[in-house]
């Protein structure tokens, strides 16, 4: 599958973040069905006991495959991630946790 995405121009903010078009991925050990939305709130695939604040997608497949690999081995499973095309329903930011580090 061809990457879609375009290179942002700086920081993809709240507010500047039009540019960036998808197609975006959601990689994790949750099973979801079409349809489903991806929100804050819910357990953390990372922190066992924590409550993600955040939705993370990606715009390329690589770091959403590693982010389901690590969700299964953070927690001992033998299972299978899921990766997912997903379409962010509003504005969205570059995490600087994420992005920042080189």
């Amino acid at each position: 599958m061809e990457q879609q995405h375009q290179p942002a121009d700086g920081p993809v903010t709240f507010d500047k973040c039009d540019h960036v078009i998808g197609p975006f991925y959601h990689g994790t050990r949750t099973r979801f069905s079409v349809g489903d939305e991806i929100r804050p709130g819910h357990p953390s695939n990372y922190h066992e006991g924590h409550i993600s604040n955040h939705a993370y997608f990606a715009a390329l497949l690589e770091p959403a495959i590693w982010a389901a690999e690590l969700a299964n081995s953070l927690r001992d499973s033998r299972e299978r991630g899921h990766i997912y095309v997903v379409e962010p329903t509003g504005p969205f930011q570059d995490d600087p946790n994420v992005t920042d580090k080189r």
